[in-house]
């Protein structure tokens, strides 16, 4: 696909350029919405974890271009001792109570987070993953994502969407033998 971009255009060479320090447009939003309630709970937050750290497993996603409230590198300001630290917002699946409120706390009181990763309303979280240029493989990408980011974790309260290139990509594969069939069909059919 990438082929088929007018790789002498500036705004082209200017991607490629920086997308491996910024992030390029192959980036999958995945966002967990709760029907009821906010996503502040433990059995959320684990949920959001466990799927974080699914999507840093899939084939060709850039480790350091994750972004959910589950991911190392998403990180808060905060002041400790006298110096100023940025521990991640959840090194681990809260255990109690008071680290759910407290996460809660972070969450709606940090500018990059509050509106960005976590709904104003607090009821979808958001992971962002950015994928490698030279690594894609959108089919495996697509079936990666949908068995161990969506399937283990989407139910009947909580829904899972997915949106960004690889996966469209992922679709029009997933389809592709349908749309063969179709094509012979309409050609018998005009014939």
């Amino acid at each position: 696909f990438n082929d088929l971009l007018p790789y002498r255009h500036p705004f082209v060479q200017v991607h490629f350029r920086f997308a491996s320090q910024f992030g390029g447009a192959n980036n999958i939003n995945v966002m967990l919405k709760v029907d009821k309630g906010d996503v502040f709970t433990k059995e959320i937050l684990t949920k959001i974890f466990d799927m974080t750290q699914a999507m840093d497993r899939v084939t060709g996603v850039n480790h350091d271009q994750i972004a959910s409230i589950g991911h190392r590198t998403t990180r808060y300001l905060t002041v400790l001792g006298g110096t100023i630290a940025t521990p991640p917002v959840m090194r681990r699946p809260p255990k109690t109570d008071a680290e759910v409120e407290e996460i809660k706390r972070i969450c709606y009181n940090t500018e990059s987070i509050y509106g960005k990763l976590v709904s104003l309303n607090g009821q979808a979280l958001l992971i962002q993953a950015n994928f490698i240029e030279g690594r894609l493989d959108y089919k495996r990408i697509f079936d990666e994502v949908n068995r161990t980011v969506v399937e283990p974790f989407e139910t009947s309260d909580q829904t899972i969407w997915i949106a960004g290139e690889p996966r469209l990509y992922g679709w029009i594969y997933f389809y592709a033998n349908e749309v063969y069939y179709i094509f012979l069909a309409a050609t018998f059919f005009c014939w």
